[in-house]
C-alpha cells in the first residue's frame, strides 16, 4: 500500500533526465511515510542475506535499528533469541501503530546510547550479571546497573504507551510482550511457549 502510494506520487511529480553512461530517470528523494489509515500489509519474511546460521553469532546489524535486541546494542554474542525480541517489537508496531523504541537523537541519527536509554526507561534497569558480560555496558550504566548517561530516562511505562487496547486485552498483550522483552536472552519465552500465550489463544 505504501509503495503504491509512492508510485502515484512519483508519476505526478516533476523529474529530470540525466545522461551518464546511459540515460536514466532521477527521482526526487522523499520520506516513505506511514500508509493512509494505517493500511499496512501483512508482515513478510525477507532479506535472507542477513540471516545468521548456527547456535551463536557475533553481534552485527541483522535487524532494522528500531528492532535491535539488548545483546546486539551492547555488542554481545547473540543467538536465535534476538528474533523473540524482534517479534515483540513487530507485535507492538502492529497493535500500537508506532515503534516501541527508535533510538534517534534530536538530529535524527540512530544512537545506541539513546536506544538503550529508552529500553531502561520502559523496561527497568538490566540485571548486573547481564551487564558484566558486556565490555560496553559501563559507558551507560554505573557499577550498580543504574543508568548514568544522557538523555535522562523517560517516566513513561509500557502501560502509558499502549493506548490502542483496554481492559483484559491490554493486560494480556502487555504480559505477552514483556515475556519477550527481557534484557537477558535466556529469560525470554520460546516461540513454542508464545504460541500457547493467553493473548494469542484467546484471540
Amino acid at each position: 500500500m505504501a509503495l503504491r502510494g509512492l508510485s502515484r506520487k512519483d508519476s505526478s511529480r516533476a523529474r529530470c533526465n540525466a545522461c551518464f553512461k546511459a540515460k536514466r530517470t532521477i527521482y526526487q528523494s522523499r520520506e516513505l511515510k506511514h500508509p493512509e489509515r494505517h493500511a499496512f500489509g501483512l508482515p513478510v519474511l525477507c532479506d535472507f542475506g542477513e540471516a545468521r546460521v548456527g547456535r551463536r553469532f557475533h553481534c552485527g546489524e541483522i535487524h532494522p535499528e528500531v528492532y535491535e535486541a539488548t545483546e546486539i546494542l551492547l555488542r554481545m554474542e547473540g543467538d536465535h533469541m534476538v528474533d523473540i525480541w524482534n517479534a515483540a517489537c513487530v507485535a507492538w508496531d502492529m497493535i500500537q501503530v508506532e515503534h516501541l523504541f527508535d533510538g534517534y537523537d534530536e538530529e535524527g541519527y540512530h544512537i545506541d546510547r539513546v536506544h538503550l536509554g529508552e529500553m531502561a526507561g520502559l523496561l527497568g534497569h538490566p540485571p548486573l550479571e547481564f551487564l558484566h558480560d558486556s565490555v560496553n555496558s559501563s559507558r551507560v550504566f554505573d557499577n550498580e546497573g543504574k543508568w548514568k548517561a544522557n538523555p535522562p530516562l523517560s517516566p513513561d511505562s509500557l502501560e502509558d504507551r499502549l493506548t490502542q487496547l483496554t481492559g483484559d486485552s491490554k493486560t494480556q498483550f502487555l504480559a505477552f510482550v514483556r515475556s519477550m522483552l527481557q534484557w537477558q536472552p535466556e529469560k525470554r519465552r520460546t516461540a513454542r511457549q508464545l504460541l500457547e500465550d493467553p493473548w494469542l489463544t484467546s484471540a
